[in-house]
């Protein structure tokens, strides 16, 4: 059985970034270049926890709620 993964599962399951869809002109995958793969693979899918955009834009985001 072939099914499509979501928009927040990555190829191998686990999740990908929240972030992926919000085309932040900063992320990765928005302008991804050959120097860029390694980064898409690593932080936009399994672990964007690591990632240091993805942590500057949660502490965004809890500055705006605050």
């Amino acid at each position: 059985m072939n099914e499509m993964k979501g928009i927040g599962e990555g190829m191998n399951g686990r999740k990908s970034c929240p972030f992926i869809g919000e085309l932040d002109k900063d992320c990765y995958c928005v302008d991804m270049t050959s120097l860029k793969v390694l980064d898409v693979i690593k932080f936009c899918s399994g672990q964007y926890e690591l990632c240091l955009i993805y942590q500057k834009k949660i502490i965004d985001k809890n500055d705006r709620q605050c």
